[in-house]
Formats: structure tokens, C-alpha cells, sequence
């Protein structure tokens, strides 16, 4: 990695998530490395290649601050060492929020990292970590806040396509049908769930049909962790969810007018 720029990959990053924002990165073996796979191998590499060259001699973020205000090293190694040593943090934070993108939620961080690392002040006794904290968990909070507008107005989206994984089913907004289409007066979020509810309890799902169903739209879970609650695999949440779909359709579209 002699030749790596963490500024360089995290602006690449950034115009990739802007040229193709609100993508559900989970994928499987068979279709390839999904993006959160490449960015976190990436970012592996780099941080075990950063901790072999640096961790003896600056083995905590307050030591890094302390070279660089000697400058021992100069701003862009600092940031990248900084960067190497708080990554952990950062993917246990993105983590929480299990509807989300991983990468995208921790390149979002990137900037605020930056500029926290650049104010800190080890006089004043605050741990790095606890400076840093308010910067990163508000950068991922408005990501997930930008995001959250759009993934409301399409929670329950009956175009969900039938064929391929779950895993790699695109939320983003595009040319198909609108639920509105379907569902009228969804005016606010809270009628479209009642809307929904009601569908369910009367479209003669199954119980696990419901369960997956439930737990993907309105518990926001990733199918694989769904997969992990229910004790079965992803192709049976799959074929749930296609099953569940096919039955909500056909009832949606009997039951438009009374809707």
C-alpha cells in the first residue's frame, strides 16, 4: 500500500455513492464482492498495513496528535494513522444502523474526522475518542436523515422485483410505479403502515410469509438477519418474501377502491 492516499480513496468513494446514492449493498458469493465487501477489504488492508508501520511507534490516536504537533509527521499521515486506529469505532457505530449502507455511512464521517482531528486539543485531558465521538455519530445521523425521506415514502414497495436475491433488491428511486398508484390517500407514513397491516392480516399470507414480511419493512432487518432469527436460509426468506409479494399484489389489486 505504499502508493495508497486514503484523501484520494475516500473522494473516489464519495463520487461513486453520489453517482448511485441508496443502494443496499448486501450480495452474495455468486454475484461477486458486494460494495461494502471491497470498501472493507480495502480498508482492512490499509489498517493492518498502517498498524505494521506505525503502531510501535505512536500506538494511541493521543500519540499520533503528539507527533504530528511535533511534526514528526505531516497532516495527511496523521489523518491516516488517526483514521487506521478509530476505523473499529467507526464500523460498530455504521453497524447500528442495520438498514444502512456501511461504507456509505462511514465515508460520510470522513470530512468531520478530519476536521475534529485538526481541532483537537490534548489540553484540555478529553480522550480523542470522546472529542471525536459527537463528530462522527452527527455525520452518520444526517446520512441516515437524508436518506430516511425517501426509504418512508417507499417502505412498502409492491415493485420489489420477483426474480434474483433479496440481498441485492435496489431501493433507489427510478421509473417504476409509485405505491401510491395502488394505495391511495398515503398522505403520512403512519396510514401507509395501517394500509399495510391491514393487507397482511387479509391477504391469506403464511405465518412465516407475514414474519419475514414484518420483520424487512417494518423492523428494517437486512434478509440475512432475518435469516438468522427465523433459524432458516436466505433462499427461504426469499421465496417468502416473492410468495408474500405475489399475494399482497393480488389483494392490493382487488381491494384498490376499498383502500
Amino acid at each position: 500500500m505504499d502508493n495508497f492516499r486514503l484523501i484520494d480513496f475516500m473522494k473516489a468513494w464519495q463520487h461513486r455513492i453520489a453517482a448511485s446514492p441508496l443502494t443496499l449493498q448486501e450480495g452474495t458469493e455468486s454475484y461477486g464482492a458486494s460494495p461494502r465487501q471491497e470498501f472493507m477489504n480495502t480498508m482492512r488492508t490499509f489498517v493492518d498495513y498502517t498498524r505494521n508501520e506505525w503502531a510501535q511507534r505512536y500506538p494511541t490516536s493521543e500519540d499520533v496528535l503528539r507527533g504530528y504537533h511535533r511534526s514528526e509527521i505531516d497532516d495527511e499521515k496523521a489523518l491516516e494513522i488517526l483514521w487506521a486506529w478509530n476505523f473499529p469505532y467507526l464500523v460498530r457505530l455504521a453497524d447500528s444502523y442495520t438498514w444502512e449502507s456501511l461504507e456509505v455511512l462511514v465515508i460520510s464521517t470522513f470530512e468531520p474526522f478530519r476536521k475534529a482531528a485538526f481541532q483537537y486539543e490534548e489540553s484540555k485531558k478529553t480522550p480523542f475518542l470522546a472529542y471525536l465521538k459527537p463528530y462522527v455519530e452527527g455525520a452518520m445521523k444526517d446520512e441516515v436523515r437524508k436518506n430516511g425521506l425517501y426509504r418512508q415514502r417507499n417502505e412498502f414497495s409492491l415493485n420489489t422485483p420477483l426474480d434474483g436475491e433479496m440481498e441485492n433488491v435496489d431501493y433507489r428511486a427510478d421509473d417504476r410505479p409509485d405505491p401510491s398508484a395502488l394505495i391511495e390517500e398515503e398522505d403520512t407514513i403512519s396510514h401507509i403502515k395501517s394500509l399495510t397491516r391491514k393487507a397482511l392480516k387479509e391477504a391469506g399470507l403464511t405465518e412465516k410469509q407475514a414474519r419475514v414480511i414484518e420483520m424487512i419493512y417494518f423492523q428494517d432487518l437486512k434478509p440475512v438477519r432475518v435469516a438468522e432469527i427465523l433459524q432458516i436460509d436466505a433462499t427461504s426468506v426469499r421465496d417468502a418474501h416473492q410468495g408474500a409479494m405475489k399475494k399482497l399484489r393480488k389483494y392490493l389489486s382487488a381491494h384498490k377502491e376499498g383502500l
